[in-house]
């Protein structure tokens, strides 16, 4: 248990319960977040520069096989003189989970 732990007994809450640290804040779990409706609360510099940021990528041939070196080189920490077929396999497989990520968060919108 960490000692920073809100279940910890050493630490005092000064005054506040459990529970007041829980509903101070003003969230509402879904199962997938926010929707397009609760978008109007957030400021619109804020969702152009989201939207920006979280453009898709093409998907080419290129772009793909740069996505593969990225992850091998940046992931895995390999270079084209420590590359073998399994490191190969790792960072295609985390190229496709890239992908996969991002067309699951488009229908999550």
């Amino acid at each position: 248990m960490s000692p920073m732990s809100l279940n910890n007994p050493r630490i005092k809450m000064q005054g506040r319960s459990e529970d007041d640290l829980h509903t101070q804040y003003n969230h509402k779990r879904n199962f997938t977040g926010p929707g397009r409706d609760q978008l109007a609360r957030v400021k619109r510099d804020v969702v152009k520069l989201w939207q920006k940021l979280t453009a898709v990528d093409p998907q080419d041939l290129e772009h793909i096989q740069q996505s593969i070196i990225k992850h091998a080189t940046s992931t895995l920490a390999r270079t084209v003189f420590n590359m073998d077929n399994f490191a190969a396999y790792q960072a295609t497989a985390h190229s496709v989970r890239d992908l996969l990520i991002e067309r699951w968060n488009i229908t999550q919108q």
